[in-house]
C-alpha cells in the first residue's frame, strides 16, 4: 500500500489533490485549515477593516481577486489554491469550509453545525 505521507509530499498542493479525491468519492464536506480564518474582503494582515466572508455561493473572478497569492511562508498556494480546491468541491456538490488551523476547536463547531469561518457551497448534510 502507498504511504499517504509520501504521496502528499509528491503532490504540489495537497488541498487540490484532496478536493479532487473528495469530489470523485462524493464525500460530504472538506475542511481546509489555513493560517487565516477564511476569505476576507481584503488582506486582514494589511487592512484592519477587512471583513470575513462567511458564505461563498459561487466561485468566480471576484472571489479569485480577493484570494490573491500565497499569504504567508507557512503555505505554498495561499488562499487562491484553497479557492481552487473549494471550486472543485462546489462543482461536485461537496461542501468546503476554510478555517483557521490555529484554532483546532473549530472542528467541533463544524461537526456540530455551528457557524464557522468561510463556507463555500454547502456546509454539511
Amino acid at each position: 500500500a502507498a504511504d499517504p505521507i509520501v504521496e502528499s509530499m509528491l503532490v504540489p498542493d495537497v488541498s487540490l489533490a484532496v478536493a479532487e479525491k473528495f469530489a470523485l468519492e462524493g464525500k460530504n464536506v472538506l475542511v481546509l485549515l489555513s493560517d487565516i480564518d477564511g476569505l476576507y474582503t481584503a488582506d486582514p494582515r494589511k487592512n484592519p477593516d477587512a471583513d470575513l466572508i462567511p458564505e461563498i455561493h459561487a466561485v468566480d473572478e471576484s472571489v479569485y481577486a480577493l484570494a490573491g497569492g500565497a499569504g504567508s511562508s507557512l503555505g505554498t498556494g495561499g488562499m487562491k489554491t484553497k479557492i481552487d480546491a473549494a471550486k472543485i468541491c462546489m462543482d461536485a456538490d461537496v461542501g468546503c469550509i476554510i478555517a483557521a488551523g490555529s484554532n483546532p476547536e473549530i472542528l467541533y463547531d463544524i461537526v456540530e453545525g455551528n457557524d464557522v469561518e468561510s463556507v463555500v457551497g454547502r456546509q454539511m448534510g
